[in-house]
């Protein structure tokens, strides 16, 4: 069983640290990781959601008070009665009339969480704890706080008051570059000289994290200040600043609670401290010249093109078992087409990195190398241009307006003049149609005149014919009578009638005279 167990744990895939691991203890609470440098949070549940900012508010009063102090680095302030009565909750005791140093003030609101203190802060630099309100909320624009409204200096609960942990991590990474501060929030314990009604005060860190007393058991050592307060409305809240390797952090906890003797807001914080400097890694998402995309380069001396390249290294904070096949860049040019010529290392664009669409950072993108400008090219293109021109452009137009006119001008006459010609070849036609066929109407009348004389030769010549044929019928009957009557009188004893006798053949000297060979009987009658 060992063994297997051995096994097991040993062939068990080893586990990442990853920023959605890290789970809040208390429900209801919310908190952040903020890399100053980078500008990026690494974790974050909750960052936009509003929330009462609690003893936070005190840090945008520190950086205003701070602000002033640099310019009045010796002010006085003397309490009024206004800051007296109207503080609330924590507080180390002013008294009207009393004298004290503005940046004494600055350590009791800073090292002792007083609420008078940061009321007297807001009199002496606004004047009035109104104006003061006004110069909070300004700044707050001014830092990019757009989910951020101030209604005090002391963050009591108000119900016109709201924050977001987004818009609180802006201000702590401002006021993380005022040194003084960092030094007071850092502070644990802090003597406040006498003044002219008080003895001196003694000051104790309210912040846990940077008390080093072993007995409270939330001190870690990497911190730097910030702020650790609570109200009613807001529960436990907590801002504390990390540094490693170069490297700053802002750490934020809202809505904590105290359960068990045990501040979550505090116990949540150590965690997140821990998980911004163990769990991330600085990474180079795009190194310096690395080869993005090519560009079409016009009138370029053998080329059409020209590679760009990133102008510098981008960085980023990247858990550290990331994957580096979701990191993409987003090119964006200043142009789609150079104009020859180019010089190497011009800008041309700007590359954006992401990594699982969360923006990384940007830098420039330049030309990796010249190109010279074609002369030939060029010239093309100026002559191209000044046919581009508008005057040149309008001249051409109304040049082919003018053209297409003098075309259609021409056609339509042409067209006229045809269309004359072809009214003239057709009434042509049509006088030689009309005469062709009068021609034939008087042909056809001829010829049924001519072919009715026809049919009537034809007829006379039949008629002819037949009156002769008779006659010749008649002759003959007449001859053949007439022979008849020269036999019987030739041989009257024989009483029946004479046969006739068969001709000898008559010889040389009785053969009569024989008619011309072109003469048939009957001839003479067809001749009439």
């Amino acid at each position: 069983m060992a063994i297997l167990l051995l096994i097991a744990i040993i062939a068990s895939p080893t586990v990442f640290a990853d920023e959605n691991e890290v789970k809040l203890s208390f429900d209801g609470e919310k908190g952040l990781i903020y890399n100053i440098e980078y500008q990026r949070f690494l974790y974050s549940e909750g960052k936009d959601e509003k929330i009462a900012p609690a003893s936070l508010t005190k840090i945008m009063t520190a950086v205003l008070g701070f602000e002033y102090l640099k310019d009045h680095p010796d002010t006085v302030v003397t309490v009024d009665s206004y800051t007296v009565t109207k503080a609330t909750g924590t507080k180390v005791g002013l008294k009207q009339g009393e004298e004290i140093s503005l940046e004494e003030l600055l350590y009791c609101m800073t090292v002792g969480s007083a609420n008078d203190a940061a009321l007297a802060i807001a009199i002496a630099v606004g004047k009035s704890e109104a104006e003061f309100v006004g110069m909070m909320n300004s700044k707050a624009r001014e830092l990019g706080m757009e989910n951020t409204y101030f209604a005090n200096p002391t963050g009591m609960d108000n119900s016109a008051m709201y924050t977001t942990l987004s818009d609180m991590a802006r201000l702590c990474a401002y006021a993380y570059k005022i040194n003084d501060y960092m030094l007071m929030t850092n502070t644990v314990n802090h003597t406040v000289p006498a003044t002219n009604l008080s003895k001196a005060r003694k000051l104790k860190t309210k912040n846990l994290l940077v008390d080093p007393n072993p007995y409270t058991g939330y001190h870690t050592p990497e911190v730097m200040g910030m702020s650790f307060g609570s109200t009613a409305k807001a529960g436990y809240c907590v801002a504390t600043t990390v540094e490693k390797s170069g490297l700053s952090y802002v750490i934020l906890i809202s809505g904590g609670g105290y359960v068990n003797d045990t501040y979550t807001a505090l116990s949540d914080a150590r965690v997140l401290v821990d998980h911004a400097l163990n769990d991330f890694i600085l990474s180079t998402v795009l190194a310096k010249d690395t080869a993005l995309s090519e560009l079409p380069v016009h009138l370029g001396e053998n080329a059409d093109g020209v590679m760009t390249v990133s102008a510098d290294q981008i960085q980023a904070l990247l858990p550290t078992d990331h994957d580096r096949s979701f990191i993409r860049t987003q090119c964006v040019f200043s142009a789609d087409l150079l104009e020859a010529p180019v010089e190497a290392g011009m800008m041309v664009g700007t590359v954006k990195v992401f990594y699982k669409d969360e923006y990384l950072g940007s830098c420039e993108i330049i030309t990796q190398r010249a190109i010279a400008k074609s002369t030939w090219d060029s010239f093309l293109y100026e002559l191209e241009q000044f046919f581009l021109r508008p005057t040149v452009q309008t001249f051409l137009k109304v040049a082919a307006v003018l053209l297409i006119l003098a075309v259609i001008g021409a056609i339509t006459v042409n067209y006229l003049r045809a269309r004359k010609q072809n009214a003239a070849q057709r009434q042509a036609v049509k006088e030689y149609l009309k005469q062709d066929r009068k021609r034939f109407k008087e042909d056809q009348r001829e010829y049924r005149r001519t072919r009715k004389e026809k049919r009537k030769r034809r007829k006379a010549n039949f008629i002819r014919i037949k009156q002769n044929y008779h006659k010749y019928k008649l002759d003959k009957e007449n001859e053949k009578r007439l022979e008849v009557k020269r036999q019987s009188k030739a041989s009257p004893q024989s009483s029946r009638p004479p046969q006739a006798k068969r001709n000898p053949r008559p010889g040389p000297q009785d053969t009569p005279s024989a008619p011309p060979p072109t003469q048939r009987p009957g001839d003479q009658y067809y001749r009439k």
